[in-house]
């Protein structure tokens, strides 16, 4: 006897916004938290958020940028959130949105990124 989940997965959208080099990313991030200092910046690789950490701190700003594994529903606490690039497998991103109870989850990229790279991101 098999049973037959009738639940739907939840949707959730995505909004996929993608520069041509990091420094203009980092520049938008730079200016989304000007206009709104809740946001929360999530990386999924240490040395993306150590970069967009060091970008920050070279501008005197003190915004909240933290590796995936520290995320948690109750940290981000409905603030903004934006992941600063995006995990090579999908099913990871899927759990992690929904883990943190995203209806939308809005990644940053830029095509100089090393998953864009292995795609031909320079060509484009």
């Amino acid at each position: 006897m098999s049973l037959i989940n009738s639940k739907k997965e939840k949707q959730i959208s995505i909004t996929d916004l993608v520069w041509i080099k990091e420094s203009a990313k980092w520049q938008a991030c730079f200016e989304l938290y000007n206009k709104d200092s809740s946001v929360i910046f999530i990386a999924w690789f240490e040395e993306t958020q150590q970069q967009l950490q060091s970008f920050f701190a070279a501008h005197n700003i003190n915004a909240t940028v933290i590796i995936y594994r520290e995320a948690t529903a109750h940290y981000i606490n409905n603030n903004p959130v934006i992941f600063i690039e995006h995990y090579p497998l999908h099913k990871k991103e899927e759990d992690m949105y929904s883990k943190l109870n995203l209806q939308n989850a809005i990644i940053y990229s830029s095509l100089d990124e090393p998953l864009f790279n292995y795609f031909g991101g320079e060509k484009i």
